[in-house]
């Protein structure tokens, strides 16, 4: 037989990962499909009324979209707005301090529940407030020369405001605060690009929407994972990146097609998990950097514009 070639080898091995690639995304998705399914049910019954199976189907897409607009909207790109690499500390010996603000816009889908027997899907944007903070704790390994910041460690944390239109029913912003830490990959450096690893779990993030069809009431949890890469190129900072978010709603849902309460559901841990991928520049001055970051997920388009001042 004719021994395996190492191109051959490396093929094969670049198949089987997208195709396992492509079966857990069809798993997660089927999962996701399923817990809808679910949902209306519980809400709708086996044998349902036309107008009620509408309007909780409407109902329960509400929920999923606004539910997924608040988990990537509070999450955002990279854990620290424009930046890629750990912090670490200054000379060994003192942590190194960054706060960021951030302004930007988050596009999701929700219906308004004056029209759940009636309206399709829309979507529309939010504008989003966000205060990040970071602490160098360690500054990490050097294995060689030019190789710096492996396993340095961040300590990190936020509070992010994400204002809901009256227009569709809502009744405030959300509010959400969260924590976690960055390990570091690599420092940046003159020949190599920066690298980390961060986590970070957001609570605090809720939604309440009323119309004359129904209301939904509910608290959402997002746990974050993102991966950025960057790297200075003519005088600024270009980073992007990958990222995994599982958000998960806890609360109430009316269905009142007609104007006439038909069912009540109480639901736990509604979750699903979302692929984000990410990308920005960023241009530093000193000690203070302005930077633009932009992002995807499916149904979620999102981007903000920072200003970050590390000490």
């Amino acid at each position: 037989t004719e021994p395996l070639r190492p191109a051959r080898a490396a093929g094969d091995g670049w198949r089987a990962s997208v195709l396992t690639g492509a079966l857990a995304a069809g798993m997660l998705l089927l999962g996701a499909s399923d817990a809808r399914a679910q949902l209306v049910t519980q809400c709708s019954g086996e044998v349902s009324i036309p107008s009620l199976a509408s309007t909780c189907s409407a109902a329960v897409q509400t929920l999923h979209g606004v539910r997924d607009g608040l988990g990537v909207g509070h999450s955002g790109a990279s854990a620290l707005p424009g930046t890629s690499s750990a912090l670490g500390r200054r000379f060994g010996v003192t942590p190194r301090f960054a706060l960021a603000g951030r302004v930007g816009m988050v596009r999701f889908d929700r219906v308004t529940p004056d029209a759940w027997s009636s309206s399709g899907s829309s979507s529309g944007w939010s504008p989003v407030f966000g205060l990040s903070a970071g602490l160098g704790l360690f500054d990490g390994f050097s294995p060689a020369p030019t190789v710096g910041g492996v396993l340095a460690v961040d300590l990190l944390g936020d509070l992010s405001t994400l204002r809901l239109p009256s227009g569709d029913g809502f009744d405030e912003a959300s509010v959400a605060w969260g924590y976690g830490a960055r390990i570091g990959i690599l420092r940046e450096s003159f020949t190599l690009p920066g690298a980390s690893l961060a986590v970070m779990r957001r609570s605090g993030a809720s939604f309440s929407t009323s119309g004359v069809e129904g209301s939904l009431d509910a608290d959402v949890t997002t746990t974050s994972v993102r991966a950025t890469v960057g790297k200075e190129l003519l005088g600024f900072g270009v980073h992007g990146g990958a990222g995994w978010d599982r958000s998960s709603a806890d609360g109430r849902l009316v269905a009142a097609p007609g104007g006439v309460t038909a069912a009540t559901v109480d639901f736990n841990d509604e979750s699903a998990t979302r692929f984000v991928v990410f990308g920005g520049v960023a241009r530093t001055f000193v000690v203070t950097s302005i930077g633009f970051d932009a992002g995807w997920t499916d149904g979620v388009v999102f981007g903000s514009v920072s200003l970050r001042l590390t000490i």
